[in-house]
């Protein structure tokens, strides 16, 4: 089977959707961003603070190419995954690509039940949710197949609607 990719902003829920959807399809499932933190051994935050956001997108993006170069694989990407150009590329070629829409509020409220993430822990972090979105969002747009809008839905709806529109 061809991958599967989702995208979509930190909290939308690629990480507990790729799981359950790899199962359900029996499918390798890769989180792009514990893959660089078990590569790195330090979680997100401690990468943005030592190496720069710079170098995470790095290694997040060199990960993901080479990858993406199998097959059977569902992919939960890190949010900024759609900033580099080939990943863009692959999202869009070489698989089906999802992207998990939420409001930044919905987003926001996910996060903070989750832990601490570095591009919104600062003073105004819906403000900051929000920039984000817009200078992604073109991107984000572009680099996908289908879009499931998941502020109302459980996990298991974004599941089955996945699942709904892979198997056509």
């Amino acid at each position: 089977m061809n991958n599967i990719y989702l995208i979509g902003m930190m909290g939308s829920g690629k990480s507990v959707v790729g799981e359950k959807v790899a199962a359900k399809l029996s499918m390798e499932h890769i989180d792009i961003d514990s893959e660089v933190e078990y590569a790195n051994q330090m979680d997100i935050q401690n990468i943005f603070e030592t190496m720069g956001e710079g170098k995470f997108r790095e290694m997040e993006s060199a990960f993901f190419i080479e990858k993406a170069k199998q097959h059977n694989q569902i992919f939960s990407t890190g949010g900024g995954i759609v900033l580099n150009d080939d990943c863009c590329d692959i999202l869009k070629n070489k698989g089906t690509t999802f992207l998990l829409k939420a409001d930044c509020k919905v987003l926001l409220n996910r996060i903070n039940e989750i832990s601490k993430r570095p591009l919104v822990d600062v003073k105004n972090p819906i403000e900051s949710l929000s920039l984000i979105w817009e200078q992604r969002e073109e991107l984000y747009y572009k680099s996908c197949h289908y879009v499931i809008e998941t502020d109302k839905l459980s996990i298991d709806e974004v599941v089955d609607e996945l699942l709904q529109k892979v198997n056509i």
